[in-house]
């Protein structure tokens, strides 16, 4: 059907054109004598055609037979078969138009009768489909100004039509000038004809396409290049910036070729030695001095092997390279017991001593070190300061402080007097604590007993006193950072009828004791570890990890407030159990239990503010040892509530941040006992002096100690913690200079437990009751005594940003919200280590959680609209503009003067923070009168703010090479060095602080 439609189409074309496809002859009768005229016998095709192609055409030939016929005209017609095919009449072309056979018909023009017939074969299109494409040099190359012929080969092999038309694209290329500037260099061209044949015009790079005419979207492309006539060298000249290099040395040698248009300039460079040595690499012409002596650099051109040029060059044995900076490269942590390997970077490379010698210094630790091999041995747990310098003479050091960690305990096994797994009610039994490795540093344990059917308290020396029948499990805690933890299950059987096996039962209405207690007794008092009071049967408290204080002699109870923090409104109330003791000793005992932490939460989260704070009085100064306990209930009240938990006393106060008390596993208590008599003080003053991190301070002035010492206990360890010590019953001077003096000359030193020693330096805050005092932070618990140098200023900067291992600073890299976060906490005190994440965009274990948890709290920095706080974010200038406003407490300006203040911040958000930091000082703008609110806060940027909040440097003095990447010159190197750089120092008259 398809194939009727089609033909009927083809039918309708071929009738109205004007080709003759019927035998009709309508040709002009010619008239002849008859006596002349040779007649026509037959009519016969000849030539070679059997096909045409649809589309084609074919020249069909025939003659008439007598050849000396009267009348040798022929006319044309065709006859379809299954094929199609148009013929002209006249000139016999046959065209193709549908596949299959059609009969041709040659007919004499004298008698249509006589005529002949040829069948031809009307074939379809075979379309080209792949090309391929070569010259007969088979190269890329050609010479300007010659020829190349170009061909195609085409399949399939029976592809109908195989012709293609050729055609030259020129190819713009980049290149450089003879000034070595940039420039786009014309491409190659030229012209094909027929043949394929191309004659080239124009020098550079060029791409010949071949185009199918059996298929045109057929085409293939090759691309070459046409280069100019060749031009040779004739000369070459060897040069360099000097004719002398070092034994160890490099010299760039350099050939110029004449002329200098030859069209092979390449060279290969050789050396011939004269009484010197050296080498040289053969392509780049780069000498390497060996031995001291003379010797030729030849460069001989590859165009032409036996044209070279030559130079003289003299290797000369170089000068002494002094040592230009150093950068210790070794672990700045180091297990007790063990070695470490010190390694340091001298610069440069071509010093020609590179060796170093080592040194230590013992701080809060000790250890030694081979000043020849730098294998350092530590022996204690704390600081040591590391010294590498030059062995060349060029006084050129480094140091790094090298923290010495403890062996820390791994296992605990915890044994009863006995070996017995049993004890009866009302009766004592003695445990004891096997510390694993042996070679522990700190091999104290915490001592706890958890209730579980049972009762019992335990003190700190081990010895458990039974309380109710039941089971309980005895506990005993590493003290150091491990927290490992050995355990006991003890059963505790019921005493025999009639006896009393708690002398001291509860009270019907009495709170039971850290240490747990029963009732059940008609009289008042408190059960062991706890205290009670009523007439009529109660029960005792939570088991707590505390020491358990006994009470003796004279009890009474005082109820004191639970507060939201300084100056905030009364939230709860607490109980204290004051006893007096036999030897007149006045100690507080207080639980905070977990209905009344639960109050003081609802109404610190309704306030909104940050701090559950139990506030211990003691107004006739009677107290001499201050116990506080807080249940796990009550602990997991604040803690979820995002309080921190404050306890606060006469003579000191303990700030444990929210981040510290989550997931505390047991009861908490704190033991705080102040050393109020002088020659416990003068005790502790003639330790003091002897140790090193408080005899290096000033070989000419002795401390004196200040204020009262406060030793601290708890079972919280490897926690952060804030202290406030108070300048109580000191004078401080009243006229400026004088009261900084005196500020400024003191330091808290420390006793760790662990036998580890610190001194550092606290903020001053406000205490309360018109008093000062010196916050700072710790993770570990200890004595702590305010020293005073008598006025001498302490001056000692410690670093509070480091650099990368590479010895580079990157002064131009931003700084992310962690690392800002890190630094402002470090210089307002803190010391503490990562804690729970704060932020939901912050996981567990996050290394800036602690300092982040601090920041906040102090509300320096916050979160974003979402609750963010985005710590890999990198910190705007426009937000270190807020925040530094923060901390100097300024309050932002108007529009109207923050207009005038930078040309490009108004209409922005922080404007008026900006400006007002501005007119501090504490914030600068560029040379341009910018400030650039939105551009990152570079690494150099940030120190050199953040010195000016806290009033640091810029420091002088520091002119070795300290970072790689920041010369002497750099705008912020003082800075730097005030930021990265632990110092002591010296004020400068004219500002800043001089290196000592």
């Amino acid at each position: 059907m398809k194939k009727d439609k089609w033909l009927s189409a083809v039918l309708s074309f071929v009738l109205s054109a004007s080709f003759v496809l019927t035998s009709a002859y309508t040709g002009t009768q010619v008239a002849y004598a008859t006596d002349s005229i040779v007649n026509v016998d037959s009519v016969e095709i000849t030539g070679d055609v059997e096909e045409v192609y649809v589309g084609e055409s074919v020249q069909m030939t025939a003659r008439v037979l007598p050849t000396n016929s009267t009348n040798q005209g022929i006319h044309w017609s065709v006859l379809y078969r299954d094929g199609v095919a148009n013929i002209d009449s006249e000139t016999g072309i046959l065209w193709g138009i549908y596949p299959g056979i059609v009969e041709v018909y040659a007919l004499a023009d004298e008698n249509n009768v006589i005529r002949a017939t040829k069948q031809i074969m009307v074939k379809g299109q075979t379309l080209p489909t792949s090309m391929t494409i070569s010259n007969q040099e088979n190269t890329t190359q050609v010479t300007l100004g010659d020829s190349l012929h170009f061909m195609a080969d085409i399949l399939p092999a029976d592809a109908f039509n195989k012709k293609v038309v050729w055609s030259i694209n020129n190819l713009p290329t980049p290149g450089v000038d003879d000034q070595g500037q940039p420039v786009t260099l014309p491409g190659g061209y030229g012209s094909f004809d027929e043949n394929g044949v191309l004659t080239t015009t124009q020098t550079g790079r060029a791409e010949v396409m071949a185009i199918s005419l059996g298929n045109p979207n057929l085409r293939k492309t090759m691309q070459i290049e046409i280069v100019p006539p060749q031009v040779d060298v004739s000369g070459i000249t060897v040069s360099s910036l000097t004719d002398e290099v070092y034994t160890g040395g490099k010299l760039s040698m350099t050939a110029t070729v004449t002329p200098s248009n030859a069209t092979d300039k390449r060279v290969t460079w050789s050396i011939v030695p004269l009484d010197g040595q050296a080498l040289i690499h053969p392509v780049s012409g780069e000498v390497s001095g060996l031995t001291p002596g003379q010797v030729k650099v030849v460069a001989t051109s590859v165009q032409n092997p036996f044209l070279s040029g030559s130079k003289t060059i003299t290797v000369k044995t170089p000068p002494a390279i002094p040592v230009s900076s150093i950068a210790i490269t070794s672990p700045d942590t180091v297990q007790v017991e063990n070695t470490l390997q010190l390694t340091a970077n001298v610069q440069p490379d071509s010093a020609h001593n590179r060796g170093v010698t080592w040194s230590v210094q013992n701080g809060t630790g000790s250890a030694t070190v081979d000043a020849a091999t730098g294998l350092l041995t530590v022996t204690g747990v704390g600081k040591v300061t590391v010294t590498a310098t030059a062995a060349d003479g060029s006084g050129v050091f480094a140091t790094q402080e090298i923290t010495v960690t403890p062996i820390l305990v791994n296992e605990i096994v915890v044994t009863s007097e006995g070996s017995t797994a049993s004890v009866t009610a009302g009766n004592k039994l003695q445990f004891a604590a096997e510390v694993k490795p042996s070679n522990a540093t700190n091999k104290n344990v915490i001592w706890t007993v958890a209730n579980e059917t049972g009762s019992a308290v335990i003190s700190d020396v081990g010895l458990l006193t039974a309380n109710t029948a039941g089971t309980v499990t005895v506990k005993a805690t590493a003290a150091d950072a491990s927290r490992t933890v050995g355990t006991f299950h003890l059963t505790i059987q019921a005493a025999a009828p009639g006896s009393n096996p708690n002398p001291s039962d509860g009270g019907p209405t009495g709170d039971g004791g850290s240490g747990g207690g029963s009732g059940g007794g008609s009289n008042g008092g408190g059960s062991t570890g706890g205290s009670g009071s009523g007439t009529s049967g109660g029960s005792g408290g939570n088991t707590t990890s505390a020491p358990t204080p006994t009470p003796a002699g004279n009890t009474k109870e005082i109820e004191v407030i639970v507060d939201m923090g300084q100056g905030q409104s009364e939230v709860s109330k607490a109980k204290i159990q004051r006893t007096t003791g036999t030897d007149g000793l006045v100690k507080d005992h207080v639980t905070l239990g977990r209905e009344k932490a639960q109050e003081a939460v609802d109404k610190a989260v309704a306030a909104n503010q940050p701090t559950v704070r139990v506030v211990i009085p003691d107004e006739k100064d009677e107290v001499g040892e201050t116990q506080v306990n807080v249940p796990v209930s009550a602990l997991n009240v604040v803690s979820s509530g995002g309080k921190n938990l404050e306890i606060y006393t006469e003579n000191g106060s303990v700030l444990v941040p929210n981040g510290s008390l989550l997931n505390f596993p047991d009861d908490l208590y704190f033991r705080l006992v102040p050393v109020k008599q002088k020659s416990e003080q003068e005790v502790i003053r003639d330790r003091a002096v002897k140790e090193p991190v408080v005899a290096t301070i000033s070989k000419e002035l002795a401390p004196f100690v200040v204020s009262r010492p406060m030793t601290i206990e708890t079972n919280m360890q490897s926690r952060p913690v804030t202290l406030v010590l108070p300048l109580r019953d000191v004078t401080i001077p009243t006229g400026e200079q004088e009261k900084k003096a005196f500020l400024d000359s003191l330091a808290i030193y420390i006793e760790h437990s662990d036998g580890s020693k610190d001194l550092v330096r606290g903020s001053v805050v406000d205490y309360g009751n018109g008093e000062q005092g010196l916050q700072f932070q710790v993770n570990k618990f200890s004595t702590f005594t305010i020293l005073s140098w008598d006025g001498k200023e302490l001056t000692t900067h410690q670093a509070y940003i480091k650099g990368y291992p590479d010895g580079t600073f990157k002064p131009d890299q931003s700084v992310t919200r962690a690392e800002m976060a890190m630094m402002l906490a470090r210089n307002l005190g803190y010391a503490g280590t990562a804690s729970r994440a704060v932020y939901p965009d912050m996981a567990d274990g996050y290394w800036a959680n602690g300092a982040i948890s601090f920041v906040k709290e102090k509300n320096l920095m916050v979160g974003d609209e979402r609750g963010n706080f985005r710590p890999e974010a990198a910190v705007t200038r426009a937000e270190m503009a807020v925040t530094a406003a923060r901390i100097k407490q300024l309050a932002p300006m108007g529009d109207a003067e923050a207009s005038t203040a930078f040309n490009d911040i108004q209409g922005h958000w922080a404007a008026g923070y900006v400006a007002a930091g501005k007119a501090s000082g504490v914030i600068a703008g560029y040379q341009d009168s910018s400030f650039a609110p939105s551009k990152e806060l570079t690494r150099a940027e940030t120190v050199t703010i953040v010195n000016r909040l806290f009033d640091r440097g810029p420091l002088y003095g520091v002119d070795n090479r300290f970072w790689s990447d920041v010369d002497t010159a750099h705008w912020a190197y003082q800075n730097i060095m005030e930021a990265s750089y632990s110092h002591d120092y010296d004020v400068r008259a004219e500002g800043g602080e001089q290196v000592k």
